[in-house]
């Protein structure tokens, strides 16, 4: 149960960090 948990938290991690990199490719291309 706790392996499962941890694969969430990194899947959550993973994808937070892919919207930030989203995030400041667009702030780059709009400036």
């Amino acid at each position: 149960k706790g392996g499962v948990a941890y694969g969430e938290d990194l899947d959550a991690i993973y994808f937070n960090m892919v919207d930030k990199a989203n995030s400041l490719a667009a702030r780059k291309e709009t400036k």
